[in-house]
């Protein structure tokens, strides 16, 4: 998955820290800006630490705010 993608489907990175379990929504523009929209969401990966706990034990997946609070229903009122 490229930054470009995740912009056009209005998603962020989901930066979720397999040490601690937090999973962090983070904007993927600023990352766009530096890398291109051409560049694949992996390549990342290396930069990124857990916000809370500083792991680089990192996962980096695609996340929508916007569905995720649709499927949640007492979220969704």
């Amino acid at each position: 998955m490229t930054f470009g993608d995740l912009l056009n489907n209005d998603q962020l990175i989901l930066v979720v820290c397999e040490d601690c379990s937090t999973r962090t929504p983070v904007d993927p523009a600023p990352h766009a800006l530096h890398v291109g929209l051409g560049a694949e969401l992996a390549q990342l990966a290396p930069e990124v630490r857990c916000p809370v706990c500083g792991s680089a034990d990192i996962a980096l997946r695609a996340h929508s705010p916007v569905k995720h609070r649709a499927e949640s229903p007492a979220l969704a009122k």
